[in-house]
């Protein structure tokens, strides 16, 4: 009708145009309505249960790769020419979304690693029910609880985990490469401006007992010093000095302050270390100063060494008896080590969960060595390149726990799931 109007005599009116415009809109929705319905068509798998025939073949899900037994639950598709069977109800609503991104995957397996037995023939140790681990058949079957198909624990896998990619997501679980770090440790010790009158009168006993010679006096005077922390230098240096410091009685533009070094500590502080020291007076201040000496006997009730620390006082601003705090940073070197939040302390052994690829979890004993500022060297139980989970492994910890009791001690044969609708079923 347009044509017809345009190539008349007549001119084409408003209502003939848009008569044309709807039209034409009419036929491009409708074009577009076919095409999606086509490629809706193509996308649509016709699941089936499996045929009497295809009871007991082995098979590897597409989707989460695990190799199974099909029994007569499993769900299976006919898709270009090839049968792909499913390990537990959902893989196939899984496929569906894409099937072509499974296509020729029915035959995939992982490539075992050091944590993975490299055996052509796996061993089935024994079957049981991911709802219920307790139960441990050593034939297929249904569960005697939950009448649900069993599934092989295979030799080597019994203390694989494996977890849903949108638990994965929900939960937040992430995992971090182990490698050599350089560690450090910021170490606080509470402390106080001291008038150390005990030093100071070792002090002035040894001067003089070294002016007036006296053997057996400087012998005593000497062991008394090295109870106090002093070494064979310290004592040298002292033999210069005329009098005691004293500063050590009365502050002046140096200062002492007395810190509690905790036991756990005493093995990485050492005198000539530098520390910053903050007081409650000056909290915009920083003081500069040095451990000098840490005394040889531990103080029983509270299990610590008194630290003598030197600090430059230039202005004058500190007082006698003055709350401290003591910050000293203790460089370890480069070790292997992971991130604190990787180690889960059981109190007898230290566990972290090893990321195996494809959801898949394996708790692993580690033992640990020095715990830095968010590190923590690992001496044996992992090797460089290994991958630890570092968020949610104690939702894997609490997991294991919960089906069946064998924790971290023996693993866990069941799948972390989402609250299904129906039952659902993975290794």
């Amino acid at each position: 009708m347009l044509n017809k109007t345009i190539n008349g005599n007549h001119k084409p009116t408003k209502f003939t145009k848009y008569t044309a415009v709807v039209k034409l809109k009419i036929f491009f929705v409708c074009l577009l309505f076919v095409v999606a319905v086509g490629c809706a068509k193509k996308n649509v798998l016709s699941v089936r249960k499996v045929k009497s025939t295809e009871v007991g073949l082995k098979a590897v899900c597409p989707v989460t790769k695990n190799e199974f037994t099909v029994t007569e639950e499993t769900l299976a598709v006919d898709y270009k020419g090839k049968t792909y069977y499913f390990c537990c109800p959902g893989c196939d609503s899984e496929m569906s979304k894409d099937p072509e991104k499974y296509v020729g995957q029915e035959t995939v397996e992982t490539k075992p690693t050091k944590h993975e037995p490299q055996t052509t023939e796996k061993e089935i140790l024994y079957w049981t029910c991911s709802m219920h681990p307790q139960v441990r058949l050593d034939k297929p079957g249904k569960c005697p609880v939950c009448a649900m198909a069993l599934i092989p624990i295979y030799k080597g896998n019994e203390s694989v985990i494996i977890v849903d990619e949108n638990i994965r997501k929900v939960t937040g679980l992430k995992s971090q490469r182990v490698q050599k770090n350089y560690l450090t440790k910021t170490i606080r010790l509470p402390g106080k401006v001291a008038a150390d009158y005990e030093l100071y009168l070792a002090q002035q006993e040894y001067i003089s007992s070294y002016k007036n010679g006296n053997k057996e006096l400087i012998e005593a005077a000497k062991f008394r010093l090295f109870l106090l922390g002093y070494t064979e230098q310290d004592i040298s240096e002292l033999e210069k000095m005329d009098e005691p410091d004293k500063s050590l009685i009365y502050p002046a533009k140096n200062v002492w302050v007395h810190a509690d070094v905790y036991e756990y500590d005493i093995g990485l502080i050492k005198p000539g270390l530098a520390v910053n020291v903050n007081f409650l007076a000056y909290p915009n201040i920083t003081f500069k100063g040095v451990v000098r000496f840490i005394e040889k006997t531990l103080n029983q009730q509270i299990r610590s060494a008194k630290a003598r620390i030197f600090v430059e006082d230039p202005k004058n601003l500190l007082k006698l008896e003055m709350y401290a705090i003591v910050e000293i940073k203790v460089t370890y070197g480069k070790v292997l080590s992971v991130p604190e939040s990787a180690i889960i302390d059981t109190g007898t052994r230290k566990i972290v969960y090893l990321d195996l690829g494809d959801g898949r979890y394996r708790p692993q004993e580690v033992k640990t060595g020095f715990w830095g500022d968010g590190y923590v060297e690992i001496v044996s139980g992992l090797k460089e390149g290994d991958f630890v989970v570092t968020d949610g492994n104690f939702m894997l910890d609490s997991q294991t726990t919960l089906t069946g009791g064998q924790a971290l001690l023996y693993g866990a044969a069941e799948e972390i799931k989402e609250e299904p609708k129906k039952v659902e079923h993975k290794h």
